[in-house]
């Protein structure tokens, strides 16, 4: 009998749970299922298997296993030292998969280092990612839920929009531009942009947007800036969709290094095979 091994999330409902607190679970359980199904083409997206909203102890939406998989912040832990171009990877896999859901009309939501399944592939040992934890999104035909504290953890909550707090219906691309910029904050410095939310938020009315520099000052200037750009406070100075960012990220990380000039020698000084300059060199030095 071939055994089929899925990962499941359960929307636990406890016996003494109220009407209105099932039915927000089922909700919750009925937008994963179906925001999944509609993004399940995209391979850095964790494809749904199944969907049962009657189970024993509350809906259960399936997975695919993922087998050694593990959510980006357990990986970050277990590899302290990771190499920047796998922390690269994750960005870009992470980036990708957001950018094919909005092209689909699916806002994530909730996007956070639990919402990041992170692997090394078997045969090559390259980083491989799938994104998941879509009960806060919505699309053309999900509607956003009013009840993301009750839903979020708190640590998710470092990573949304600030425009949420006000009205945590006003998800958009925008508010993802937010959240992947500050998973890329987290990504690259080891260190998430606050320790809470209000911390973040304090940070956000002093600083206008997460600069990762406050923790990491050797980060180069530029990638630091345009974290800075995906985390502005307001969603109007943000970039104006996921690709557009991350095509600067990728154009800055791979950009070749200027080459390092010769110092120019005083011609009155200067001696057989010397650079002066302008493509000029001394072929010799006369009497």
């Amino acid at each position: 009998q071939k055994t089929i091994t899925c990962r499941a999330r359960t929307y636990l409902v406890p016996q003494q749970t109220s009407v209105e607190r099932r039915q927000q679970l089922l909700r919750a359980a009925d937008r994963e299922s179906q925001l999944l199904w509609d993004v399940r083409e995209h391979p850095n997206i964790l494809r749904v298997a199944g969907y049962e909203t009657d189970a024993p102890l509350g809906p259960t939406v399936l997975f695919d296993s993922f087998d050694g998989g593990v959510p980006l912040s357990t990986f970050l832990r277990q590899n302290p030292k990771l190499p920047f171009m796998d922390r690269v990877a994750i960005v870009e896999q992470v980036g990708r998969a957001l950018a094919f859901c909005h092209r689909k009309q699916v806002v994530h939501g909730a996007l956070s280092p639990e919402a990041v399944l992170v692997r090394r592939k078997p045969d090559d040992q390259s980083i491989e990612t799938r994104l998941f934890n879509f009960q806060l999104g919505v699309g053309t035909e999900v509607e956003a839920t009013t009840h993301w504290s009750a839903l979020a953890s708190e640590p998710w909550a470092v990573y949304q929009a600030p425009e949420l707090r006000q009205d945590p219906t006003a998800r958009t691309p925008q508010s993802d531009v937010f959240s992947l910029g500050a998973l890329a904050y987290y990504v690259f410095t080891g260190e998430p942009p606050g320790e809470d939310y209000v911390a973040v938020a304090r940070r956000l009315h002093d600083e206008h947007h997460l600069d990762p520099r406050a923790v990491d000052d050797g980060m180069q200037e530029d990638l630091a800036n345009l974290i800075a750009f995906a985390t502005e406070l307001s969603p109007i100075s943000r970039a104006d969709d996921v690709d557009e960012w991350l095509e600067l990220v990728l154009a800055e990380i791979t950009k070749p290094e200027p080459k390092a000039t010769e110092p120019e020698t005083d011609p009155l000084e200067a001696r057989k095979g010397d650079n002066l300059g302008d493509d000029l060199l001394v072929d010799g030095v006369l009497g």
